[in-house]
């Protein structure tokens, strides 16, 4: 982060480090992180904070009237148990 920093001018806000994860956090401004997710210690980077709901909500799915075939059992429509 010192070589960031010294490029960039800038400083990150917070940062955690998990030394047995090998891994830190951080909040710093856009050019700070751009600098830094190119260096050749970072492997991975994950966002952990999204500004919009990233949730993709699930369709709805029909049975088919029919099996699709014989072999495939599994998708016939559920029998109601009464």
């Amino acid at each position: 982060m010192r070589r960031v920093e010294e490029q960039t001018g800038e400083q990150p806000g917070e940062y955690t480090v998990f030394d047995n994860l090998g891994a830190f956090a951080l909040t710093a401004p856009a050019e700070f992180v751009d600098r830094l997710l190119v260096q050749p210690e970072i492997a991975t980077a994950t966002a952990n904070y999204q500004e919009e709901d990233v949730f993709i909500a699930p369709k709805r799915v029909a049975w088919p009237a029919e099996p699709l075939h014989s072999r495939h059992r599994a998708m016939t429509r559920p029998q109601a148990r009464h």
